[in-house]
């Protein structure tokens, strides 16, 4: 299957770019204080979201216009991301300065986001139609900044905020440079498709509610800042419990991202349906073991917040549905053939899933946050708010998927559910307990606990799933044909 080779040459290659990213994840988690950690994760993570709502508005139709051939549409959607860029920084240095940090850091920050903000735009559009050079661009800028981090780290006189944003500005050009010589030059020589424009502002209010929903979400950082008296705190230790679970949320979901346009271009649900039992069987391995043993996993990135590493179990869980809800989600979507002119009902539901479920969280995330006694207790109601969004979500896009004839069984989305549950339960049984101060021994036992518990894990889960046992039967007898 072609979808199957490109979705594991991208996991092959996200996978390489993550373990340096690993590492560079664990150094700013410990070197820098709670202050500058809560700082650099607001607007990394936060801030960067609300500066990307316009690029991914329009964005949403320029992905689906690049891989249908539509010319000029990427060059149009270019100068949005450079206007995008310029209100990203304004709005990142604003936050900064809010948040205490001084003028030089509030700048280094804002010209950090004004890059994130291109190169997330570029790698959306171009991972539809390049989807290995955009991921092998990205791979090669994640390994600038992180040699940088580690050559600050052990012959430089340490980290800091500063550091941090200055290294990631020169892994995102470096990206960009790649992006630009490969593939943008080909694009920006065709004409500008000013209709193209016109057409998406059109459309534009359905990836505006699709959107919305993202930024309501990244609102839940505001939400602390207002009810959390010593909101620094809490927005670091749940930063640090949830970074275990965002990264592999991360690997799935790009991984996973040509789904949309494979459905798009073939109709071939059957095909993506199998990839993502796949991704699902492998992921859903990693999410049972930091549910199982997450001490061990908060205690890589930083000691100091072990006493709250028990919520990162309901962070898992979330993560896994989230993961679930983008794979049908994308295949749903790919189902619709519909222009910006005249969106289909699919996409006109699936959004409007998004954006209920996003208000649910914030009003969830409001109300525990003011009965709360303490900061472990508003950690755990940070998470248990998200899984409960997550889980709405959900629910309503699989009532989608089955309202519009999308084959949508029960049985699909109990597995993943199975799968992470077998994992938390072998993980609890046969990974080594405790953790150490120390990253690398840390690491080490994660590493052997995921070791011991893979086969018994895979032994099980074909067991229980005998649409998996089919597809490793078929995929076998396919190999020994080829042979």
């Amino acid at each position: 299957m072609r979808i199957a080779r490109v979705v594991v040459a991208r996991l092959a290659l996200r996978a390489l770019g993550l373990i340096p990213q690993l590492f560079a994840s664990i150094a700013v988690a410990r070197k820098l204080d709670v202050n500058e950690y809560a700082l650099y994760q607001t607007i990394s993570t936060r801030v960067s979201t609300y500066s990307m709502f316009v690029p991914q508005v329009l964005g949403y139709w320029a992905y689906r216009y690049t891989v249908q051939g539509i010319r000029g549409s990427l060059k149009m959607y270019l100068l949005v991301l450079l206007l995008a860029a310029c209100g990203g920084f304004l709005l990142a240095f604003t936050m900064a300065r809010l948040m205490g940090a001084d003028i030089p850091t509030s700048l280094l920050l804002a010209v950090m986001l004004y890059f994130v903000v291109i190169v997330r735009g570029l790698s959306r559009v171009l991972g539809g139609v390049r989807p290995i050079l955009a991921d092998a661009a990205e791979v090669c800028g994640k390994l600038l900044y992180v040699s940088l981090i580690a050559l600050s780290v052990f012959v430089m006189d340490g980290l800091d905020v500063q550091k941090v944003a200055l290294y990631q500005i020169a892994g995102i050009t470096l990206t960009i440079v790649i992006l630009t010589l490969e593939t943008l030059v080909a694009y920006l020589r065709e004409p500008l498709c000013t209709r193209c424009i016109r057409e998406w502002v059109r459309g534009a209010w359905l990836p505006f509610l699709r959107h919305a929903s993202m930024l309501l979400i990244a609102m839940d950082v505001l939400v602390v800042l207002n009810v959390i008296r010593d909101s620094h705190y809490t927005i670091a230790a749940f930063m640090v419990v949830s970074l275990a679970a965002r990264t592999i949320s991360w690997l799935a979901i790009t991984s996973v991202a040509p789904l949309h346009a494979f459905v798009l271009e073939t109709s071939d649900v059957i095909s993506a349906n199998n990839v993502s039992r796949i991704i699902l069987v492998l992921f859903a391995l990693f999410l049972g073991y930091i549910a199982a043993r997450p001490e061990q996993v908060v205690a890589i990135f930083n000691p100091v917040y072990v006493h709250v590493a028990a919520a990162a179990q309901l962070v898992a869980a979330a993560t896994l549905v989230t993961i679930m809800l983008n794979i049908v989600d994308g295949i749903i979507q790919g189902m619709d053939k519909s222009t910006a002119v005249k969106p289909g009902m699919i996409l006109k539901a699936s959004s409007l899933t998004r954006i209920v479920s996003s208000l649910a969280y914030l009003v969830l995330l409001y109300a525990s946050l003011c009965v709360v006694n303490d900061q472990v207790e508003a950690v755990w109601a940070w998470a248990a708010s998200l899984l409960a969004a997550r889980v709405l979500n959900m629910m309503l896009i699989a009532y989608v998927a089955r309202r519009y004839g999308v084959s949508l069984s029960l049985a699909s989305l109990a597995y993943p559910i199975a799968y992470f549950v077998i994992a938390w339960l072998v993980a609890s049984i046969v990974a080594p307990v405790g953790y150490s101060p120390l990253a690398l021994q840390d690491a080490m036992l994660v590493l052997t606990g995921v070791v011991y518990t893979a086969p018994v894990y895979i032994v099980l889960v074909m067991l229980v799933d005998p649409g998996l046992r089919s597809l490793a039967r078929l995929t076998v007898e396919k190999y020994v044909r080829v042979r």
